[in-house]
């Protein structure tokens, strides 16, 4: 009898324990993969909008330089990032015709999702991403031919700002707690912002951003 227990029961039970030693050793390793981090990003660049008047003529508005700030949350498992930023940011944009001069400036609440993926292995790696924006309007003035009008008060524009969001650039894992980030940011708005549907006016943005996390 306890040959044949040593024989037949006992390589099954040993073969269940290793796989189960195995199974708890793959999620530990998972979970130590996975990180929180949390922390600001700071970005500077040139910022303006896309017209395009009820005869579908696009008006030819310049771009200004603009700066934002954003707190981020951000959560990595091995080569993927999620983020989730809330932070602030404006826009300011002029077009000078033969009879018409008008700026906008407008001010935003805006906050963002974003998914990444790490190239490279190394402390240094490429990150390449995609996500969505959404902006309120809190603040704005329209000056056409001298005459000026505050944003919130005449009702020109829809108050939200939805838009697409893509970046690319390098992340310098400095330490265990410490990331850095330095990348380029595409931001273009998808929803008209003109309250009159005939004419049509989107936001859009792109500069250099850099972010420092710290895990927790």
């Amino acid at each position: 009898m306890n040959y044949l227990i040593r024989h037949t029961v006992a390589p099954f039970v040993c073969k269940k324990c290793h796989l189960t030693i195995a199974f708890f050793a793959f999620a530990l390793s998972s979970l130590s993969a996975q990180k929180h981090y949390a922390g600001i990003s700071l970005s500077s660049g040139l910022s303006g909008i896309e017209f395009t008047n009820s005869a579908g003529e696009s008006l030819d508005y310049s771009k200004s330089l603009s700066n934002s700030w954003a707190a981020v949350y951000m959560f990595k498992s091995n080569s993927f990032m999620a983020e989730g930023r809330l932070g602030f940011d404006n826009l300011k944009s002029n077009f000078n015709g033969t009879s018409v001069n008008t700026s906008v400036s407008m001010d935003f609440i805006r906050t963002s999702v974003l998914g990444s993926y790490l190239l490279l292995k190394g402390p240094l790696k490429i990150k390449l991403g995609l996500g969505l924006s959404a902006g309120k309007i809190v603040a704005g003035q329209q000056v056409t031919n001298g005459k000026s009008n505050n944003i919130m008060d005449s009702k020109a524009y829809n108050s939200i700002d939805f838009g697409g969001l893509g970046e690319a650039g390098l992340v310098l894992e400095a330490s265990e707690i410490i990331n850095v980030q330095l990348t380029y940011f595409y931001r273009k708005g998808l929803n008209n912002l003109e309250a009159n549907s005939s004419s049509s006016t989107k936001t859009i943005s792109n500069g250099i951003q850099a972010s420092v996390l710290f895990s927790f």
